[in-house]
């Protein structure tokens, strides 16, 4: 498990959005979402890579190798994310790095830190819900201590900007 170190500041307290950063399309509009909402909110997104364990690898010293590499593979995919969150969000990201099943990754994560407050997630396009939306649907859904937020993957960033200004506008 990797975590991103951060001082501790008043930045630390605010509330974390959740978002898993995959190699699916629908990663996008999640993220794009949680920021808009962490914007809207006074939040700030966490983002969440799981390695999943390789069943093939049978030799111990590959399979730490093929591990290591894949770590600094997702820290590079949430550095290169990052840029994106501070964009949309205003704020930089906690990132985190785990190791195993993704449901039982997010799930622990939910539960080690209690200023996550929301899990968010995109469905995919068409009729399949997409992996992550089935896996929660089967494990978590009913174990998660915070809400889980489900985007149409079909949102646009224009779609997602006008939802959270009709918030601001109401606000005032």
């Amino acid at each position: 498990m990797t975590e991103a170190s951060a001082p501790t500041t008043a930045v630390n307290a605010l509330p974390l959005l959740l978002v898993v950063i995959d190699d699916s399309d629908e990663s996008s509009v999640a993220l794009a979402y949680a920021c808009a909402r962490a914007r809207a909110t006074n939040g700030r997104v966490a983002l969440l890579r799981v390695i999943e364990p390789d069943s093939f690898m049978h030799w111990a010293s590959l399979r730490e190798m093929a591990e290591q590499e894949a770590i600094e593979e997702a820290n590079h995919l949430l550095a290169r994310n990052a840029a994106d969150v501070v964009r949309l969000s205003g704020r930089d990201p906690l990132n985190f790095v785990r190791l195993g099943n993704r449901a039982d990754a997010i799930l622990e994560l939910i539960q080690e830190r209690q200023d996550i407050v929301v899990f968010i997630l995109a469905a995919a396009v068409g009729d399949n819900p997409g992996p992550l939306v089935s896996s929660l649907a089967r494990n978590l859904i009913n174990q998660s201590r915070v809400p889980i937020t489900v985007v149409p993957a079909t949102m646009t960033e224009a779609d997602i900007q006008r939802q959270f200004t009709m918030v601001d506008e109401a606000q005032d």
